[in-house]
């Protein structure tokens, strides 16, 4: 998600020669739509514990992907007033992104791994800003400034639709009991074969593991799957 969210404090700034050429704006603006975009996630990220309660980790991250997905495609418009809304809405839809992110990883991470599955996570700021400052001027010297907009908010959007993948595969898991293969391959059918088939091999494969590791120890160990 923070590949994608970086999107809202990036996409219009690194664009911003050729939308300030086109608007007869000064180019130096583009640091007040970071600041309004930062004031967008300070309003709405005080409000996540809430939608989390109600909504759940995963469909907060969806929601909020889509709130500024849509927020960044407004800049398209190519009106002033449009650059502003777009900062400000980008920016309320990345406020709940991390801790709704953190909320899912800390309920599924084992604690062993835990530091590295975060340390891990938080790589996402500097790689989606490495990805937006790489890619987004390229599109925009190709198509127009526009298309490079764009660009970052259908990789938001694309995303959030990628967490619905990522929801059915958690489903997939459950409708997996840990020694009954036949009614797992039923749970399968039900929820879609393409979906669920990795999560049945990776499930046979971890309990081997679990299994290995319990005859060379003696204990039984609780892992991500098992």
């Amino acid at each position: 998600t923070h590949l994608a969210g970086m999107g809202a404090f990036l996409a219009l700034p690194v664009l911003a020669p050729p939308i300030a050429a086109e608007l007869g704006l000064p180019a130096s603006l583009a640091g007040f739509n970071t600041s309004l975009a930062y004031g967008g996630a300070m309003l709405s990220g005080p409000f996540t514990q809430t939608l989390i309660r109600r909504h759940g980790g995963v469909r907060v991250c969806q929601g909020a992907l889509v709130v500024l997905g849509l927020g960044i495609a407004l800049a398209v418009i190519g009106h002033p007033l449009a650059l502003i809304v777009a900062a400000l809405i980008g920016g309320i839809g990345h406020g709940p992104l991390t801790p709704a992110g953190s909320h899912v990883l800390a309920a599924r991470t084992p604690e062993r791994i835990r530091s590295l599955i975060f340390s891990l996570k938080q790589t996402g700021v500097p790689a989606g800003a490495m990805l937006i400052a790489g890619i987004a001027p390229l599109i925009a010297t190709a198509y127009g400034w526009r298309a490079g907009v764009l660009a970052v908010a259908v990789f938001a959007l694309v995303l959030a639709l990628a967490l619905v993948g990522c929801a059915v595969f958690q489903t997939g898991i459950l409708l997996i009991p840990p020694d009954n293969f036949p009614v797992a391959a039923i749970g399968m059918a039900l929820a879609g074969i393409t979906a669920v088939a990795p999560a049945f091999l990776l499930r046979a494969m971890l309990a081997d593991v679990s299994d290995a590791v319990t005859l060379a120890t003696g204990q039984e160990r609780t892992g991500l799957f098992y």
